[in-house]
């Protein structure tokens, strides 16, 4: 994960001032963060048919997938935001926004129905 910004700032009649940072990377969480994870992501598949002759064959499936461990977008900002820092001002309190990775599990499922006709 890798986050960076910058803020330019103009004022009439002055020139325009550059500081890094933004509203959601400020200089608590600006840089580059890694993290490896275990995740696992089993599957059940169960499948069935019947046939109605010997041309004709009805069939229905289901599928679950569970995955674990799984960063989302969503799960990677911090949105507490330590005002002080803002416009290249010194940090006073404490240090946020953090770098976030944070994970949860994810859930799939799936049914299929079909009919088969063989001539």
């Amino acid at each position: 994960m890798s986050i960076n910004g910058a803020t330019t700032t103009t004022v009439p009649g002055g020139a325009p001032v550059t500081t890094a940072g933004g509203l959601y990377a400020l200089p608590t969480n600006i840089g580059t963060f890694s993290s490896a994870r275990f995740a696992a992501a089993p599957e059940l598949t169960a499948q069935f048919g019947y046939d109605v002759s010997a041309n004709v064959r009805f069939f229905a499936g289901y599928s679950l997938l569970y995955w674990t461990g799984l960063v989302r977008p969503g799960g990677t900002i911090d949105t507490t935001i330590n005002q002080t820092q803002i416009a290249g001002q010194p940090l006073a309190g404490p240090p946020r926004p953090q770098p976030q990775s944070n994970t949860t599990d994810y859930w799939a499922q799936g049914l299929n129905l079909g009919a088969a006709y063989r001539f």
